[in-house]
């Protein structure tokens, strides 16, 4: 993970590198200390109903690892400075 590159009312995001593919990507953390339980079920149906999406305006979700402190969102990186 790397350095923070955008903050929301929700989360943060932070430029990052898959792994496994070497594919830059864009990872949306969101700290689930002070949600209720069916609100994170809520945001865990919309990450997987975004994995479905496909559109050239819309942000690739690649999707989701969740701990017990946060849930993480992979996304497609559109960031034109990124890890450069």
């Amino acid at each position: 993970m790397g350095s923070c590159i955008g903050r929301g009312q929700f989360g943060s995001v932070y430029e990052a590198l898959n792994l496994d593919t070497g594919q830059k990507v864009a990872v949306k953390r969101i700290l689930l200390d002070g949600l209720q339980e069916v609100e994170v079920t809520k945001l865990i149906r919309e990450v997987d109903l975004m994995k479905d999406f496909s559109h050239p305006y819309i942000v690739k979700c690649e999707g989701m690892v969740k701990d017990a402190v946060t849930l993480n969102i992979v996304l497609e990186c559109i960031y034109p400075f990124f890890l450069s």
